[in-house]
This record gives C-alpha cells, structure tokens and sequence, in this order.
C-alpha cells in the first residue's frame, strides 16, 4: 500500500552478506587516505521504515540513492576511492555522480534547512534560501553563506550539491544540473515518511548514524504526545475544533484557511478537528471553499473571519509578515495568543501539549517532536 510502513528491515540480510568483510568504525568524515578493498566503509546503514519516495542500496565504497517519485538515481563514491571500485556504466543506472562526504551544499526550500541542521552540518551550507534558523540568518548576515535568490552561477557551480526541486518556482538553478538534487520531502505520505527524509540527506553527508538516532527520538516523542492528545480528547468527549488562518497573498483585508492534506493528518493526530475540511462545522460554513494555489481553502472577509473564530478552539496564525498581523483578529486578543517573529505560529497560551509534526519549525526554532498545540 503506497504510503505504508515497509514490512520488513533489510538490515539483518546486509550484515549477512557482509559478516565475512572488514569494517570500519564509522562512516567516513572525510576523504579516505589508505583505501582497503574488500573493506565496508559504511557500517552505518540506513533502512527506511516508513518514507516511500526515496531508498538507499549500500555497497563497499558507493551508495545508490533513489528517488522513486521523480526517478531520479544518485551515485555517491567516498572521497579518496578509486571511480574503478565503481561498476562499469553499463551496470549503473543512469544516475549523477558525487564524492562523499559533502562538504559544500546549498538549498532552495526551507523545509530542507531543518534536515540539514538535525545532522548537525550547518558548517556545509554555503548557499541558502529565506529561512528563520538564526544560525544560518547569521550566516547570511555575516557573508559565509549566500543568499539563494542573490546567487551567482559561480555560487551555484562550487557546490558540491543543491538540494532543490523539480517544484522550485523559477529557479536560478535547476535540480537537472550536475550538483541538483531533489528533494521532496513533503509529498511523502504520512508526518513520518516526510520525517525520515532526514535519511535522504545523511546519505550525502555520511551522517547515517546521527539520522537514525534522531529519528528515533523524533518518533517517540511524535507518538507519546500524539497518545496524549487522543487520550484526553476521548476523556472530553470532544475533538476540539483545530484551525490554521493565513493572508491572502495581495488581497488586504481577505483570509483564508487552508485544507492542506498533512496539515489535516496533524490534527486529526492530535485529537483535534480539522474544522477548516469538515463542511458540517460552523466554522467553513461561514466562508467560502476556493482552489487555492496549493489545494482548497476557506476563504473569509474579516467580518467572516471574525464570525468563524467564534467556533475555533485553537487558532494558529500563520502570517506571511509580521506586518500583517497587526490587523489580524484572534480570538482572545493578544492576551490568548502567543506571537513570534517572522512568518510565525500564535496559538492560545491555555492549551496543554499534544501531537505535532516532527522536525518541523516553529517560531523560528526548531521543534523535536513536539509542540504546544490542539487540546483545550
């Protein structure tokens, strides 16, 4: 079933037909100095359990990364292996080449900025996208890493890779040159597929074993906090009505409140009611449902918006600027909402911990697992 777990780890058939071989301690950090044929350079392997759109086939010296939505096929070689440990071109599939580990990258997405700074590599971006992580705003502030939409070609050219898209709006520099990398981690189905995404992008920089440890933890706190909140919503007797507001992007005075599927899976996690999807709640039925540019949305006028707020027990305000929430009404004022800079998330400061999405950002910083969110 597309989007389910994998029933079975190939981990146990690798150290099977790789008992009899030398290993060593841990993947590699930097450039091999005295190569050791018929030597496994990567004892730490992942094996995705829940992520369908990418997997990754280990041998002694390469990796085979594929992205199975896109059919894309990556080839990473450790620095310092002879290309000869390689099988012949016509044994590969059609595939880019890289030497691993990665020491320079750069990004298009914000949502590859927190995969990046799980691994702890924030050292290797050189070029980047917008993004609140303060350690990368600084970097951009003091020259070390370059602004993405700023790049010049010669920016782009000394990466070691780009993580891009193939959805990238007007790139100015496209996941089809030779150091673009797809990356696809939110059309992965399910939080913990897009989760293990992290896995992606540890195998360019060897960082398998921080990824899997990460993961872990991620997982565990997902669904310890996921229990609580369904837990306490079957005691109440009530799934509290959960909504997300935005502007819309050049028309003042107009909101809306998107359908998006993982948004509406996050909820519903949470113990919470997606009301912005669910056309019986008070809540749609006093806007109007459009397409929007990324799926359906309630569209409101503030006057509407108002009305509609009375029927949300939780409201998280997802602004594009802070300029624009100065109008903004929520319910409980600004006493009952927590507000952040940047494109930021207010929610009542009264609700008690629940589900959330796992490695998302959240007021600019990084969440682990978990955040404040639904249940009332």
């Amino acid at each position: 079933v597309y989007g389910a777990a994998r029933p079975a780890s190939l981990k146990a058939v690798r150290r099977a037909v790789l008992g009899g071989l030398a290993q060593a301690e841990g993947n590699p950090t930097a450039a091999i100095e005295n190569y050791a044929p018929h030597t496994d350079y990567f004892p730490d392997k992942i094996d995705p359990a829940h992520a369908v759109d990418f997997d990754v086939e280990y041998h002694l010296t390469w990796k085979l990364v594929r992205d199975n939505r896109q059919g894309f096929a990556y080839v990473l070689l450790l620095k310092g292996v002879p290309v000869s440990a390689l099988p012949s071109a016509d044994v590969l599939p059609a595939a880019k080449r890289f030497r691993v580990p990665v020491a320079k990258v750069g990004f298009s997405s914000t949502t590859t900025a927190p995969l990046l700074l799980s691994l702890g590599v924030a050292e290797t971006i050189k070029v980047a996208a917008a993004t609140p992580e303060s350690c990368i705003l600084q970097g951009l502030a003091d020259g070390r890493i370059v602004d993405y939409n700023a790049a010049a070609a010669a920016d782009f050219e000394d990466l070691d890779v780009l993580y891009t898209s193939v959805n990238a709006w007007s790139p100015p520099w496209s996941v089809h040159e030779a150091n673009g990398v797809n990356v696809q981690s939110t059309s992965d189905p399910g939080a913990l597929n897009r989760a293990e995404w992290l896995m992606f992008t540890a195998a360019f920089h060897n960082a398998e074993k921080v990824a899997e440890a990460t993961f872990a933890e991620m997982k565990a706190k997902y669904e310890c906090v996921q229990d609580k909140g369904q837990r306490a919503s079957a005691a109440a007797g009530r799934r509290p009505a959960f909504v997300e507001i935005t502007n819309v992007w050049g028309t003042p005075g107009m909101f809306q409140s998107p359908q998006t599927p993982y948004h509406m899976e996050l909820i519903e996690a949470a113990g919470g009611n997606p009301a912005a999807a669910d056309p019986a709640h008070p809540f749609q039925q006093a806007g109007a449902v459009e397409q929007g540019w990324s799926g359906a949305v309630t569209r409101f006028t503030q006057e509407e918006l108002l009305e509609a707020l009375k029927h949300a027990d939780v409201v998280v305000d997802n602004h594009w600027s802070p300029s624009s929430t100065a109008s903004t009404p929520m319910v409980g004022g600004d006493q009952g909402v927590l507000r952040v800079p940047g494109r930021h998330v207010g929610v009542p400061v009264v609700p008690e911990e629940v589900a959330v999405p796992p490695g998302q950002a959240h007021g600019g910083e990084r969440v682990h697992g978990a955040v404040r969110a639904v249940h009332d």
